[in-house]
């Protein structure tokens, strides 16, 4: 039998609320983060509840009043009487370190959390009244919940604390974005593509939504784990787009596999380049494709790499139950969970997206934000939204032929309402820098 205790830090506890007896003024700056649900000892989160309550009505968290507050509420004998409370304070030093056993505590808690969780994913699993299929969906939620790093909740902070990080950001002179080499556009996004973004692509069909978004993926894939999830295209044409763009030869010889043989080499070398990009794939159909599923698969890349360069949604209109009677709403919640992944992640979120028919009907079929099918949220949500135009595609005799533009119809931090050129070749879906613009 196994007689282990439970993960657990008695001291940590004991120094802790020793540490609000002796400091009332310490409690804050734990209070944001630390539960009375995480103490081990029954005791102990009675008397942080006390505390918690205390400091919530501006009152001290001395001696004298916590113990008056347990007495008042007929808890003082049952968490060991004035004798309990004395114990804690003749023990404690100083409150000094009371973030540190905080952590601690927190960490404890966790992880007899995490036992409880795979006792009940052991006992669901030995139950064969109940669904595989439920208990994967358990599993991945709880599993997710457990490794998810919920310390995206800051607080307030004065501003005092941000400004010595901003000047050492202007002092070291380098971007907060990661450029992307096609110059006026790297110039209107503020140096480039910035974690924590969210980048909305839009485009009507044969625009080159999905090349531009593995022009973005092969870029940050330099530096850092990409997750791509198309639910348009299976992951082997993914690949072969890929293949086309490294190796510089058009698609269809690829996907008719007609390469000629003086290109084997060449095919080769970039399979060999490809292989070494940390770009992952997953392919799974867009209606059972849930934000949830996206942020378990990211988090689960994010343990294996120790952080993600970009995540990839090709497209946003394709997730879930597309035939919802209120599928603006819906797309609205999506974007507002791919923007909050963003944050959590620290890295660029890239959602491609659909436009509507409406632009086919216009004279001049250059589109609009408005255009984006069931924009709604989507056009709130985005911190930068790119339109794509080519005009050869309705003007086979245009001069700007094998020109794409990039219309820039939002840009939170930067220049709006510009268009930047750059040369795109469809056959292998490579993007080159057309010229430099001044701004």
């Amino acid at each position: 039998m196994d007689n282990k205790l439970p993960p657990q830090n008695i001291e940590a506890e004991e120094a802790i609320l020793g540490g609000i007896l002796l400091d009332p003024a310490a409690i804050a700056r734990i209070v944001d983060v630390l539960e009375a649900d995480a103490f081990y000892v029954h005791a102990h989160r009675v008397i942080y509840r006390a505390m918690v309550t205390l400091h919530s009505q501006s009152q001290p968290t001395d001696l004298m009043f916590v113990a008056t507050y347990l007495q008042d509420h007929h808890h003082l004998e049952a968490i060991g009487g004035m004798a309990k409370l004395t114990q804690l304070l003749d023990r404690t030093i100083s409150a000094v370190n009371i973030d540190r056993f905080a952590a601690l505590v927190i960490e404890k808690y966790k992880r007899r959390q995490f036992v409880a969780d795979l006792r009940e994913l052991e006992s669901m699993s030995l139950d064969p009244s109940i669904p595989w299929d439920e208990v994967k969906k358990v599993a991945d939620s709880k599993l997710t919940a457990a490794i998810a790093d919920t310390s995206t909740a800051k607080g307030l902070k004065p501003i005092s604390e941000f400004l010595p990080v901003a000047f050492q950001e202007l002092e070291g002179g380098s971007s907060p974005g990661v450029p992307t080499g096609l110059g006026y556009l790297d110039q209107c996004l503020g140096g480039g593509i910035r974690p924590g973004k969210l980048i909305v692509i839009a485009g009507r069909p044969s625009m080159g939504k999905t090349f531009v978004g593995q022009f973005f993926s092969r870029l940050m894939a330099q530096k850092s784990a990409v997750a791509m999830f198309s639910m348009e295209m299976d992951a082997l044409s993914i690949v072969r787009r890929f293949w086309a763009a490294e190796a510089r030869i058009p698609q269809a010889q690829l996907t008719a596999n007609a390469v000629p043989i003086d290109k084997s080499d060449d095919l080769v070398a970039s399979a060999e380049r490809l292989s070494t990009l940390p770009i992952y794939i997953d392919d799974t159909p867009g209606s059972c494709v849930t934000v949830q599923h996206i942020e378990s698969q990211c988090h689960s890349l994010c343990r294996q790499h120790g952080s993600l360069g970009l995540i990839v949604v090709d497209y946003l209109q394709l997730i879930g139950d597309q035939g919802s009677d209120n599928r603006s709403g819906e797309l609205g919640r999506y974007s507002s969970a791919l923007k909050s992944l963003s944050k959590i992640f620290g890295c660029p979120v890239i959602a491609l997206s659909q436009l509507n028919r409406g632009v086919e009907a216009r004279n001049n079929k250059r589109p609009l934000m408005s255009d984006i099918r069931n924009s709604g949220a989507i056009e709130q949500d985005a911190d930068v939204i790119i339109m794509l135009y080519r005009d050869e595609y309705y003007n086979p005799d245009t001069p700007d032929s094998g020109i794409l533009e990039l219309i820039i119809a939002k840009n939170r931090d930067g220049k709006s309402g510009v268009t930047a050129k750059v040369l795109f070749d469809p056959s292998m879906g490579t993007l080159k820098n057309l010229t430099s613009y001044a701004l």
